[in-house]
C-alpha cells in the first residue's frame, strides 16, 4: 500500500495545474453537478424557507461560456492541424469528466465523497490523533495478551505430556491438566477480545468508512465479543473435562467465524483506499488531457506524451474492475470469498503501482518537452498512513 502513495504526489502537482483547454473546467463543474438541480429547504421563524441555487448555476454557466471564448482565441491563429487535435484532446477531456461524474456516483463509489477527499468521511485532526494514540495502545494490549496465551499454550502443552506419560495413579496430573486448559483457554479467549477490541479502534475513527457503515460494523462486532465473553464465563464455571471440552469447542467456533469478519472488515478498509485511489485517478485523466493541450497549443509532438497517457487509462481502468469486483465479492462473508477479494484488491494494488510508474514517465516526458511550468514536483507529501 505505501508504495503507492508515491503516485497522489504527482497527483496533487498535476491538480494544480493551471485550466486553459476546455470550457468545461471540472474544478468548477463538479462542485456545480451536487448544486444545480438541488433545491435547499430551511424552516425559520415557523416560515419554509425555499432557496434555489439557480444563482450559481449560472455563474458556472457564464465561466463555462468566456473560458470557451478564450480558448477560441488562442487556437485561432493555430495550423488547422493543430486545431483539429486540440479539438479532439477537448472532446477526450469532456469524455473523461462526463466518465468519471457517472463512476463517482455508483454504488462501488458512492460512499467516496470528492468533498473528503475521496474519502467515505473526514475527521477533525484533534479525533484522528487521539483515535491513532487510543489504537496504538488496543495494539499494545493485543501483543501482551497474545504473549501470555502463548505463554499458558507452552504450560498446558507440558501438562498434556505429563499426563500422556503417567501410567498410575495420575489424579493429579489430571486436575492439574484440567487446570491448565482452562488457563490455556481462559488467554486464547482475552487475546481473542484484545483483538477485537483493537479492531473496533482501528474501525470507530476511520475517515474510510461512514457513520452507517461504522455503527454498523461496531455493531457486529459488540455481538462477537459477547459471543466470546459468554463461552468465557461457561469456561470459568467448568470443573470436569467435559465441560471444559465444551466451553473450547464454543470458543473455538466463535473465533471462527469472527476470523472471517474480522478479515471482511480489513480488506473493506483496504478497498475502500483503493477505490479512493481510484476516483483521484480517473479525475486526473481529465487533467492529463490538458496538458497534452498545454504543449499542443506551444506546437509540441505529444504523440508519445498521448500514449503513455492512454496506457495510464488502461492500468487505471483494469484497477478499477478489480476494485468492484471485490467490493462485490465482499458483500458476503465467507472464507471463499474472503480469500477471493483480497487477491482481487492485491491485483488493483499492482495496477495502480504500474500506472504509478507510467505516471513518472509521463512526468519526466513532459519536462523534456520543455514543459517545466506545468509540471513540478511538490516537496510535501500527503500522508495517508494514520490506518496501516
Amino acid at each position: 500500500m505505501k508504495k503507492i502513495f508515491s503516485l497522489f504526489i504527482i497527483i496533487v502537482f498535476l491538480f494544480s495545474l493551471p485550466i486553459s483547454v476546455s470550457a468545461d473546467d471540472d474544478s468548477r463543474s463538479d462542485s456545480s453537478d451536487e448544486s444545480e438541480t438541488k433545491t435547499e429547504i430551511k424552516v425559520k421563524g415557523g416560515e419554509r424557507i425555499v432557496k434555489k441555487r439557480t444563482e450559481i448555476k449560472n455563474k458556472v454557466g457564464d465561466l463555462r461560456e468566456k473560458s470557451l471564448e478564450e480558448f477560441k482565441e488562442r487556437i485561432e491563429d493555430l495550423p488547422e492541424g493543430a486545431r483539429l487535435r486540440l479539438k479532439e484532446v477537448a472532446e477526450r477531456r469532456t469524455e473523461k469528466l462526463k466518465e468519471f461524474r457517472k463512476i463517482k456516483i455508483t454504488d462501488d463509489f458512492k460512499h467516496l465523497k470528492e468533498k473528503h477527499e475521496f474519502k467515505a468521511r473526514s475527521l477533525d485532526k484533534i479525533r484522528l490523533d487521539r483515535a491513532k494514540e487510543n489504537f496504538l495502545k488496543a495494539k499494545e494490549r493485543f501483543e501482551e495478551a497474545k504473549g501470555k496465551h502463548l505463554e499458558a499454550r507452552d504450560r498446558f502443552l507440558e501438562s498434556k505430556k505429563r499426563k500422556e506419560d503417567c501410567t498410575e495413579n495420575c489424579d493429579e496430573e489430571r486436575k492439574e491438566l484440567i487446570l491448565r486448559a482452562k488457563e490455556h483457554l481462559s488467554k486464547s479467549a482475552d487475546a481473542i477480545l484484545s483483538h477485537l477490541a483493537k479492531v473496533k479502534e482501528k474501525i470507530q475513527d476511520s475517515e474510510r468508512f461512514t457513520e452507517e457503515e461504522v455503527e454498523r460494523f461496531i455493531s457486529a462486532l459488540d455481538e462477537k465479543i459477547a459471543e466470546i465473553e459468554e463461552a468465557k464465563e461457561e469456561l470459568e464455571a467448568a470443573t470436569t473435562g467435559k465441560e471444559v471440552a465444551a466451553a473450547s469447542r464454543k470458543i473455538n467456533a466463535s473465533w471462527k467465524k469472527i476470523k472471517i469478519k474480522v478479515n471482511n472488515l480489513s480488506h473493506r478498509l483496504d478497498a475502500s483506499k483503493i477505490g479512493g485511489m481510484i476516483l483521484k485517478s480517473k479525475k486526473l485523466e481529465s487533467r492529463l488531457e490538458n496538458v497534452i493541450s498545454k504543449l499542443e497549443e506551444q506546437n509540441v509532438d505529444t504523440s508519445e506524451i498521448q500514449q503513455l497517457i492512454d496506457d495510464f487509462n488502461d492500468k487505471v481502468e483494469e484497477a478499477k474492475k478489480k476494485y468492484k469486483d471485490a467490493h462485490d465479492t465482499l458483500k458476503t462473508e465467507t472464507e471463499f470469498s474472503v480469500g477471493k477479494a483480497k487477491g482481487l484488491i492485491e491485483e488493483s494494488k499492482d495496477l495502480l503501482k504500474e500506472a504509478n510508474d507510467i505516471l513518472k514517465d509521463i512526468k519526466d516526458l513532459i519536462k523534456d518537452k520543455d514543459g517545466e511550468e506545468e509540471v513540478e514536483v511538490e516537496d510535501d507529501q500527503e500522508n495517508e498512513e494514520e490506518e496501516e
